[in-house]
């Protein structure tokens, strides 16, 4: 949330009136892509889309109902190892 409320105050359009319920952030390799499906496909309303001045991230962020969560596509993010993936904790897929 860090990067899209630096985004939102830089361009000084609101974000969030009134944030409450669960918050959580995505990593991702496409942020445009991954906040369209969560659109089209969960019922989120995209909020504000923003990119840092140095166009090193992009971010997105989407509300539905108390749910808010913020995507994030950043240029130096890595995807996980998939060797041994069962060894990392959080979630994986072989």
């Amino acid at each position: 949330m860090i990067i899209t409320l630096l985004f939102a105050i830089l361009s000084k359009t609101p974000v969030l009136q009134h944030p409450a319920g669960a918050f959580f952030a995505l990593s991702v390799a496409d942020a445009s892509a991954t906040a369209r499906w969560y659109r089209d496909e969960l019922g989120f309303t995209i909020v504000h889309e923003g990119e840092a001045p140095n166009r090193i991230a992009k971010g997105v962020l989407l509300q539905h109902g108390d749910c808010i969560l913020e995507i994030v596509q950043h240029s130096e993010a890595k995807p996980p190892a998939t060797k041994d993936a069962f060894k990392t904790h959080g979630i994986f897929r072989k």
